[in-house]
């Protein structure tokens, strides 16, 4: 895979801010519709230009070396005297050398400390000096001291692990607490992981399928791993590995070190990326189990309630055999700097996303060979009618499960639930059978409902050979409880059980069934089902179904039957006004759709429509966007004689309901718009009203623009009727 530089645009907030992100950890779009809610504190670089000290934190393959630079490379000062210098700590060996060329012998340096401009000064790579960080902490402030703070705009970047607390100290004793900040660099967006893949030519659908199907999307937050994902689609057009292994090597992945400066100037730790794959197992099991925040790295007096101190993470020993090696505070501290973590504030460190801690905690279970009863005791806990897992360690739980066949079965029988998280294809046929009857089972039993949306997806890892006929008894037999056949219909269409569709059909169309159901079947119809199959799907977009008191078979037998079964005149004598106008439901999103597909509308019938129904533009109005889609369509085809007619009929009929939006909405030409209105001005002409006004009142169908050919059209005008119009 190539190293690209990708066009991201990427965000920052305070070490303790608080951010949105998606399932998977990936950044709520601060700039989407609702950022300034969601994510106010995600801010650009461009934004924290007025902070006169700033430091730059990220945890390893961040991307933030990369920020740093196009940061620099972007500057652009407001004042055009102001100057800016940026150097590379890491070049530096000794301090001599560091305060000759900064602030002896640079001549800018030295402009600036006799002018009165500003300076913007940006340091680099704090955490890969060849100096050690307390040493370049202690020069800097004691060198940056000396000058003048009000025209002194600085930018330091470093890892969050290794920021010094003596630097923010310092900082804040010359320039003032309010003058210094710390920001960390957040997780990439959706649509930044999107651009990336399409720019390896990579269809973004495809790749994010392999994401939600090995359940790796965590590792596609961060650059460095994301570029593993992509090697890995590159190589083999999908994900190949189990999703344990996967995340195995992505946690291998973020441990190593592929800074090539700190390599160079021997930075790299005395730990190798196997030793901290090891030691991030156990902060992950001390972390996990015994339900601890974060790791904290100041001094013990001040450990916060919920956080683990370093000194309690330390073993005399990790590993096996002759590897065995010692872990102390130093080893701990490597560990946490590494891309596995991220800054909870000033000396804590969390992890960087919790799939991490919960997939090595299990895992640190299974390499340290801990007895079956050991590993059950540390995820459950009797409840007076047997063992349950508990439920903030559902998730290490079925990490447990995919990684030990002994634990799968024994979480199958208590809690088979959990087990729909593990990644079941690192399980045989016959494991995924008795899943599939375990849950049928107990949600007959009614020993769980499937309330979290979530859960819907990974319904689609149970398919298996012998699916249909488990399936097929739960569809038909009405003695069967309503969750359980409810979640044999959800399984079918998850699991494009084919065979199954008839059966479907069947219960749908059934108006002795319960009607929650027949939504349900229907709907799985629609997905799976076959053209013959969704054709008898007629009598529920009919209302011929029987009580459907909020259209719900309604919108689902209309999706089944447009385009292919039903033509644009019957589609049309069946929309009605919703029977529950303030629910979105089957039916409101049929007619979203429609509008989306509006190309597949016979446009004639769509402007009669729109005419004979009286369709307004209301917000409000639950037809209109498909009203709007088809006043676009009219107008990018006005040059149809037909169309110009039905425009110009629709615009008397209506002349007071267009809204005044109607003309940049549409991005109607000029010439098209013109003659619609010169046949709508025929027809007003004959009106025994004073109409005139409407036509630039609100709706600015005519403006200004249009006053010239106005009057070319009254000059040239011969009939003395339309020569007498008030125009």
């Amino acid at each position: 895979m190539s190293e690209k530089k990708y066009q991201w645009l990427r965000f920052w907030a305070p070490r303790d801010g608080k951010i949105a992100v998606n399932g998977y950890g990936a950044l709520e779009d601060p700039q989407g519709d609702y950022g300034h809610i969601v994510n106010p504190e995600a801010k650009t670089l461009e934004a924290l230009a007025d902070v006169r000290c700033l430091a730059l934190l990220g945890e390893p393959g961040s991307g933030k070396s990369e920020e740093f630079k196009r940061q620099v490379e972007a500057f652009s000062p407001t004042n055009p005297s102001d100057a800016v210098l940026s150097f590379q700590l890491r070049d530096y060996q000794t301090d001599l050398k560091l305060c000759y060329d900064i602030f002896e012998s640079n001549p800018d340096f030295k402009a600036w400390v006799h002018g009165d401009h500003t300076l913007h000064l940006y340091l680099d790579s704090l955490d890969e000096g060849l100096l050690t960080i307390s040493t370049l902490a202690n020069l800097l402030v004691r060198e940056l001291s000396k000058y003048p703070a009000d025209r002194l705009c600085l930018r330091i970047a470093c890892r969050t692990a290794e920021w010094p607390t003596t630097l923010t100290t310092g900082i804040q004793e010359h320039w003032g607490e309010e003058a210094f900040k710390a920001y960390e660099l957040l997780p990439l967006r959706e649509k930044d992981i999107k651009e990336a893949v399409r720019s390896e030519g990579i269809d973004p659908r495809k790749f994010f399928e392999e994401l939600g199907r090995k359940q790796v999307g965590p590792l596609a937050i961060k650059p460095v791993t994301l570029r593993f994902l992509i090697g890995i689609f590159l190589k083999h057009a999908a994900l190949p590995h189990t999703q344990a292994a996967l995340y195995a090597e992505g946690c291998r992945y973020l441990c190593e070190e592929w800074n090539q400066s700190r390599r160079d100037s021997h930075r790299k730790g005395k730990l190798t990326t196997a030793q901290k794959f090891l030691v991030a197992q156990r902060i992950a099991a001390i972390s996990i189990f015994a339900n601890r925040n974060a790791v904290w790295m100041g001094p013990l007096p001040n450990l916060p309630e919920g956080d683990v101190a370093i000194e309690e993470l330390t073993s005399e020993s990790e590993g096996s055999g002759s590897e065995r090696f010692h872990v102390g505070e130093e080893e701990i501290r490597e560990t946490v700097s590494t891309g596995l973590f991220t800054s909870r504030g000033p000396d804590r460190m969390g992890w960087a996303h919790q799939t991490y801690a919960e997939f090595l905690a299990a895992r640190y279970l299974v390499e340290h060979r801990f007895t079956f009863s050991q590993k059950i005791g540390f995820i459950a806990h009797p409840d007076g009618t047997g063992e349950k897992i508990i439920p903030q360690l559902r998730e290490a739980a079925s990490w447990l499960a995919t990684m030990d066949k002994e634990a799968f079965q024994w979480i199958l029988d208590i809690d088979p639930v959990t087990l729909l998280k593990t990644d079941v294809s690192s399980v045989d046929s016959e494991d995924i059978s008795a899943l599939v009857s375990r849950l049928l089972e107990s949600a007959n039993n009614d020993e769980w409902i499937d309330r979290d949306w979530s859960i819907h997806g990974s319904y689609s890892k149970l398919k298996h050979c012998g699916l249909a006929d488990q399936l097929r008894p739960y569809v038909r037999d009405k003695r069967m409880g309503k969750f359980a056949r409810r979640l044999a219909t959800d399984i079918a269409e998850a699991c494009e059980v084919r065979s199954l569709q008839s059966d479907l059909a069947d219960l749908c169309l059934d108006q002795r069934e319960d009607i929650h159901l027949r939504v349900n079947a229907a709907y799985a119809v629609v997905r799976i089902g076959d053209s013959q199959t969704k054709a008898r799907l007629w009598p529920l977009a009919t209302g011929d179904a029987g009580e459907d008191p909020d259209d719900e078979l309604k919108g689902r037998g209309l999706r089944a039957l447009w385009p292919h079964h039903i033509s644009s005149d019957e589609l049309f004598s069946l929309l009605t006004y919703p029977k529950a106008p303030s629910l979105y439901g089957s039916y409101k999103s049929f007619l979203d759709a429609l509008a989306r597909e509006s190309e597949t509308i016979d446009l004639a019938r769509g402007l009669r429509w729109l005419r004979n129904e009286n369709i307004h533009p209301d917000p409000g109005s639950p037809f209109r966007s498909l009203r709007n889609e088809i006043l676009r369509s009219a107008w990018q085809n006005a040059e149809v004689p037909t169309v110009i007619d039905m425009l110009a009929d629709l615009i008397v009929d209506n002349i007071r309901k267009l809204r005044g939006d109607e003309r940049e909405k549409f991005d109607i030409e000029d010439e098209k718009r013109r003659e619609v209105l010169y046949c709508a001005i025929e027809r007003l002409a004959q009106l025994e009203k004073p109409w005139w006004y409407c036509l630039g009142y609100e709706n600015r169908l005519v403006s200004a623009v249009d006053l010239p050919w106005l009057v070319e059209q009254i000059q040239s005008e011969k009939s003395n009727a339309s020569s007498k119009t008030p125009l």
